[in-house]
C-alpha cells in the first residue's frame, strides 16, 4: 500500500487545504492527522476528475453527508451543507463539480471509498401546489421508477423546492433491484434524453452526477446528453430557437453539405466517366465496323480513301492446276471420268486396280502396273 506522509499545520480555525492529484486518484484512500493537539484540524478539499460519488467511513461505518440545503435565492447553490469543522469526519459531496470535502483532526482516522450512488436534479414546469396536489414526492418516485423500470427502494428524494419545481433525488443499489448502478445510470440518461420519462409535468432541466453519470442531460427543455442527438423535450420560449435549428436549419445544412461536398463531386465523376466511356466506345465502334468489312467481305482490299478493289482482278491471267486423283493422268484436258483417250484394261471402273494396265495418250506410262 502506498503512503504519502506530509508535514502540515492544522492549528487555525477554518483552515482549508485543496489537494490536486497529477495522476489518476486512487479509488480508496485513508487519511490520518497525527497531532499532539487532538483538537487541531483542517478541511480537505479534493476535486476528482470523474463523476464517481464517494463516501467517508470511520472504523467501517459510513458518515452521512451534511444536511441538504436549498438556497432560496440561487438554485445553483443548492446542495449538501458546507463543512463547519464541528466534528472529525464531517463531509459533503458537490456533485456537479465532483468535489469531495471533509474535516480531519487528531481524534479519528478516516477512509474514502467509492459510493454507488447517482445524484440527480430535475426541474419541471410546475408550481409547488400542483406538485403536491398530484401526490408530491411519493408520486414522483412512482413515476420515475415506472419510467426507468427500477425498484422504488433505489430512489430517495432529498428535497423539493419551487422554481418552477426542482426535485433532488438519489439512486442507490438495493437488494430488490437486479440492475447495477451503472446500468441504472445509463438507462436514466437514455430515457431522459429520448423523452421517455413521464414525471407528470414538462421537464425543463436534468443534471446527474455520481456513478456513471454524465452531467447535464436536459437543458432548457432540450436534450444535450453526450452520445444522443439533440431533441426538444419540452417546447418553451428558450427552446424555440433550438427547435428551429434542430428541426429546420440543421437538416437543411446537413443536406446542403451532403449535396455540395459529397453528392456533387460523385455525380460529376460519374458523368465524366460515363461520357468518356461513351466517346471511347463510339470511336471503337467505327474501328470495329471497318474491321468487320474486311472480315465479312473476303478477298477485298481497301485502298486509301475507302475505295476497295476486288482481289480477283489481280488473278485474271492465273490458271489453277488441279491435282488429279490417284491413278488418273495429269493431263489438264482429262475429265477424270475415263474420257480424253484413257483406256483401262481388265475393268472399266475408272481407277487402277491391281493388275490393270493403262493404254492411251493420256497415260503417264504404257504397259503394266509395274511401270507406273
Amino acid at each position: 500500500m502506498s503512503r504519502f506522509p506530509g508535514l502540515i499545520w492544522g492549528g487555525k480555525e477554518g483552515l482549508v487545504y485543496e489537494v490536486y492529484m497529477s495522476g489518476t486518484p486512487p479509488k480508496r484512500m485513508r487519511w490520518k492527522f497525527a497531532s499532539v493537539d487532538k483538537e487541531a484540524g483542517f478541511t480537505v478539499k479534493i476535486k476528482f476528475p470523474s463523476a464517481t460519488s464517494r463516501s467517508l467511513t470511520i472504523d467501517g461505518e459510513e458518515v452521512p453527508y451534511n444536511k441538504w440545503i436549498d438556497d432560496p435565492i440561487d438554485n445553483a447553490n443548492d446542495g449538501y451543507g458546507p463543512i463547519t469543522q464541528s466534528f472529525c469526519g464531517e463531509n459533503r459531496y458537490i456533485g456537479v463539480e465532483n468535489i469531495f470535502e471533509f474535516y480531519l483532526d487528531g481524534t479519528c482516522e478516516i477512509a474514502i471509498i467509492p459510493r454507488d450512488a447517482i445524484q440527480t436534479t430535475v426541474r419541471m414546469e410546475w408550481t409547488m401546489d400542483e406538485f403536491f396536489a398530484s401526490g408530491g414526492t411519493t408520486s414522483f418516485v412512482d413515476r420515475l421508477c415506472a419510467s426507468l423500470g427500477i425498484h422504488a427502494s433505489t430512489v430517495k428524494v432529498i428535497g423539493a423546492k419551487p422554481g418552477s419545481v426542482i426535485v433532488d433525488y438519489e439512486i442507490t443499489p438495493s437488494a430488490d433491484e437486479p440492475l447495477s448502478i451503472e446500468q441504472i445510470s445509463a438507462r436514466q440518461t437514455q430515457q431522459f434524453a429520448t423523452g421517455q420519462v413521464d414525471l407528470g409535468a414538462p421537464i425543463l432541466d436534468v443534471a446527474a452526477s455520481g456513478s456513471g453519470a454524465v452531467g447535464d442531460i436536459i437543458s432548457g427543455g432540450v436534450a444535450v446528453a453526450a452520445g444522443f442527438p439533440p431533441k426538444v423535450i419540452t417546447k418553451t420560449g428558450s427552446s424555440a430557437l433550438a427547435e428551429i435549428w434542430i428541426e429546420w436549419l440543421e437538416p437543411f445544412a446537413f443536406s446542403a453539405f451532403q449535396g455540395i461536398v459529397i453528392d456533387a463531386p460523385v455525380l460529376m465523376g460519374s458523368k465524366f466517366w460515363m461520357l468518356g466511356m461513351a466517346w471511347f466506345w463510339d470511336n471503337m465502334k467505327d474501328e470495329v465496323v471497318d474491321f468487320s468489312d474486311w472480315v465479312y467481305e473476303p478477298n477485298t482490299w481497301y485502298e486509301e480513301g475507302g475505295e476497295h478493289v476486288d482481289i480477283e482482278m489481280f488473278h485474271d491471267d492465273h490458271q489453277t492446276i488441279d491435282v488429279p486423283s490417284e491413278g488418273i493422268s495429269t493431263n489438264p484436258d482429262s475429265d477424270l471420268n475415263n474420257a480424253g483417250g484413257i483406256t483401262l484394261n481388265n475393268d472399266d471402273d475408272g481407277f487402277f486396280d491391281s493388275g490393270d494396265t493403262c493404254v492411251g495418250p493420256d497415260c503417264l506410262f504404257d504397259g503394266s502396273e509395274e511401270g507406273l
